[in-house]
């Protein structure tokens, strides 16, 4: 059975060849805009595939804890996982993601590879 590391970054491979596989097609409409919405989602789930494999596969690293309000108006000094509006746990974004490999894990990552994501985004 394949880890949950390696299939994101299965996937990930499966995004980005999609998105060069729309971008050479000559005649189809919105091409660049699906693109950069295929490419950027094939860099999230690298980096989140990475986020995994460091953390051992535990699909815990990948969610956004936050402390709970209490009565009284304060914080609450255990963290729980936050859940979105559909009731599942709420998974960290790309530049997190990104941010944690590089922060927490110490892994070098070349500043052009943020930068490059950027510029996808504004297209």
């Amino acid at each position: 059975m394949k880890s949950r590391a390696r299939s994101m970054l299965d996937k990930s491979i499966a995004a980005m060849l999609s998105a060069i596989e729309i971008y050479n097609k000559p005649d189809f409409n919105y091409r660049e805009e699906t693109f950069s919405v295929l490419c950027i989602n094939a860099w999230e789930l690298l980096f989140k595939a990475k986020v995994l494999q460091l953390a051992r596969n535990q699909v815990t690293s990948l969610y956004v804890w936050e402390h709970r309000q209490l009565k009284l108006g304060g914080k609450s000094k255990k963290k729980y996982i936050k859940n979105n509006r559909a009731g599942n746990p709420m998974s960290v974004s790309l530049f997190e993601a990104h941010r944690i490999i590089i922060e927490d894990y110490g892994v070098k990552v070349n500043r052009a590879v943020k930068t490059n994501i950027t510029a996808l985004g504004k297209r």
